[in-house]
């Protein structure tokens, strides 16, 4: 509270009463024959704008203002001092400002709280936004790197697709598999932090094991402990000159840590078993810059799963909001465009939205939530679209022809339903489903957006 700007503020108010009912009421001052007394709107705002102190404070010098003028304009009103009819006004001015500072103080109070969760909250989703900055970074280096090693376009996009999932099996599932089916490796494990140990979590090869690796391994000693000192991917071929054969015969042929932006291991990612041709540098690099990826994505997900982000999300239906749409339609685009590859936009609408049955409405849009989802791909992303009655469905590498197989598995799964959401119970549900896909001609995702929203009118 200001107390020097509240004293100014209370008597500049005080003047200006007193001039006015100088001026204007000579012969009743104090306004004691007006109701409601005007000394209720400096009370009211004083409270209302600084809280209970002030309002209270404000309350008792206008009480007291009040009584004086009253008793010295009054000289027999001396006898009925203690009457309700003398005292009540002013005890009205305390109570009443009083609860409204209070109400106000209240409200105050309040604000400042949310002003301090949105302020963790907006720090919270900074932080989020530069460690998705960080993996975009990592993923187009990676793409860049191995553009030449893969057997194709597609099989990068597949390949990041899964890197972007939120499950930490997935994701280092699809790294190792990822060595075994680009990179020529014949067998790749995943070791997990736990206190000073590794443990073994998942193992991948070729056909079978051509050995099996130990469950559990000592982070402190021999290539683990050298890789995760170092923090990076380090081969035995660069040890041979510091330590004996004995010492390296059972380690793994390369050891590559994944640690968080804190600083905090992972786990590490081994690889077992490798033909000598392919043991070069371009493979170390190659897994290392994989390996970085993938650090990144574990480092999201984990934290996503800490912080229990919401912002992308809707859980009532288990899709995605339009603003995450938005994103991800621009990224799809650049990305078709690019590359050339397929990209398929798909509208679905339900028609008199407003006509539907407000106790039937929810269970009809999960219903038609999970119908579509189940029609889709993994990769797919189905989106709540500008309007509430509309839907949006994008379909990475997937053409029109193929889209619209999938339209018509979609249409003829929801009319199985055979829905009668609407106030008219005779009346059946009626909805449009319509796609365009992407042309070389189109500069903008507004391009493609607007070559389906052209065949709805």
């Amino acid at each position: 509270m200001k107390l020097k700007k509240f004293i100014f503020e209370i008597l500049v108010v005080i003047a200006a009463l007193f001039s006015a009912n100088y001026f204007l009421l000579p012969h009743d001052l104090g306004f004691l024959k007006i109701n409601p007394h005007p000394y209720w709107l400096p009370i009211l705002f004083m409270a209302s704008y600084y809280g209970v102190r002030c309002g209270f404070l404000s309350a008792l010098i206008f009480s007291s203002l009040y009584i004086a003028l009253y008793y010295f304009y009054n000289i027999k009103a001396i006898e009925t001092f203690w009457s309700f009819k003398v005292l009540g006004q002013p005890s009205l001015f305390i109570i009443v400002g009083s609860i409204v500072g209070q109400i106000s103080q209240t409200l105050k109070d309040t604000i400042e709280e949310w002003k301090k969760k949105y302020t963790i909250t907006a720090k919270d989703r900074d932080e989020l936004d530069k460690k998705v900055k960080t993996s975009e970074h990592v993923q187009r280096a990676l793409e860049n790197r191995l553009v030449t090693q893969l057997t194709s376009l597609t099989s990068i996009y597949e390949f990041a697709k899964k890197l972007e999932s939120f499950d930490i099996k997935e994701l280092y599932q699809a790294t190792l598999s990822n060595f075994i089916q680009h990179l020529n490796i014949e067998q790749a494990s995943f070791y997990r932090a736990e206190h000073n140990l590794l443990l073994l979590e998942n193992t991948v090869s070729k056909e079978k094991l051509h050995f099996e690796p130990p469950k559990e391994v000592n982070k402190s000693k021999g290539i683990f402990n050298i890789a995760i000192t170092n923090k990076r991917c380090v081969s035995i071929r660069e040890l041979f000159n510091e330590f004996d054969f004995a010492t390296l015969k059972e380690s793994p042929f390369m050891c590559a840590p994944l640690f968080r932006k804190t600083g905090v291991l992972i786990g590490v990612i081994t690889v077992d078993k490798i033909e000598f041709q392919h043991f070069t540098p371009t493979t170390i690099k190659s897994i290392a810059l994989v390996v970085e990826w993938l650090a990144a994505a574990i480092d999201n997900a984990l934290y996503l799963a800490e912080t229990k982000s919401k912002n992308i999300s809707d859980e009532t239906f288990g899709f995605y909001n339009y603003s995450y749409f938005q994103q991800r339609i621009k990224e799809e685009f650049h990305r078709a465009k690019r590359y050339a590859l397929p990209l398929t936009l798909i509208l679905f609408h339900i028609k008199d939205f407003s006509h539907l049955r407000s106790h039937a409405k929810l269970p009809l849009l999960k219903t038609l939530a999970t119908t579509i989802q189940k029609c889709l791909r993994d990769i797919d992303l189905l989106s709540l679209y500008n309007e509430e009655d509309t839907w949006a469905i994008l379909l990475p590498i997937f053409p029109l022809q193929e889209a619209e197989k999938t339209m018509k598995i979609i249409e003829n799964k929801i009319r199985e339903f055979e829905f009668k959401p609407y106030e008219d119970e005779n009346k059946v549900f009626k909805f449009d489903i319509l796609a365009a896909d992407y042309s070389p001609k189109m500069q903008h995702t507004a391009d493609l957006i607007r070559a389906v929203e052209t065949k709805s009118k």
